[in-house]
C-alpha cells in the first residue's frame, strides 16, 4: 500500500484507482508519453491527434487533503 501512496505524492497515476480505460493520455496529463512528432504509428494516434486539435472536454486532477476536520 505504501508504494501506491508514494506514487501519488510523486504525481504519477495508478491504473484503476486514478485512470480508467475511457481516459485518454491527454486527459490524464500524460500527453508526453505520446510521441506525436514522431512518424511512428501507434494504436489510438488518430484519436489523440483529433483530441489535441479540438481541445479537452475533461481533465483528470489528483490532489491530496492535508487535514480533515470532522
Amino acid at each position: 500500500m505504501f508504494c501506491i501512496v508514494s506514487i501519488h505524492y510523486a504525481g504519477y497515476r495508478h491504473w484503476h484507482a486514478d485512470l480508467r480505460s475511457d481516459d485518454t493520455p491527454l486527459e490524464a496529463g500524460l500527453g508526453f508519453t505520446c510521441k506525436l512528432k514522431s512518424p511512428v504509428d501507434f494504436q489510438g494516434r488518430d484519436v489523440i491527434e483529433r483530441q489535441k486539435a479540438s481541445g479537452l472536454t475533461k481533465r483528470i486532477a489528483c490532489f491530496t487533503v492535508d487535514k480533515y476536520d470532522n
